[in-house]
């Protein structure tokens, strides 16, 4: 997850050519979202499944991680355009 924080905002800082600001600033947006669905929703329902074993919780986690697994597969979407889009532009440059 840190390396994956760390390229979406060199993606923000050091965007490449044929690539729309707007974006990076979204692929930014969806790691944000990662980030806060792991830290304030998954993390507390795993502390909770390991203090004590509570089928409502498992099945709370189970729920909560679309939310990360709709978020990743739309960043990796949005990934697959920009570098079909920078692959492009870098063609027609040439």
């Amino acid at each position: 997850m840190l390396i994956e924080l760390g390229t979406a905002v060199l993606l923000v800082l050091q965007r490449s050519e044929g690539i729309s600001p707007l974006w990076c600033w979204i692929g930014l947006g969806l790691v944000g979202l990662i980030w806060l669905s792991t830290f304030f929703i998954q993390v507390p329902l795993h502390n909770k499944i390991t203090l004590n074993f509570e089928v409502e919780a498992i099945q709370a986690l189970v729920r909560s991680n679309w939310i990360r697994t709709i978020a990743w597969t739309l960043r990796a979407g949005l990934l697959l355009y920009m570098l079909r889009s920078m692959l492009a532009s870098a063609q027609s440059a040439s």
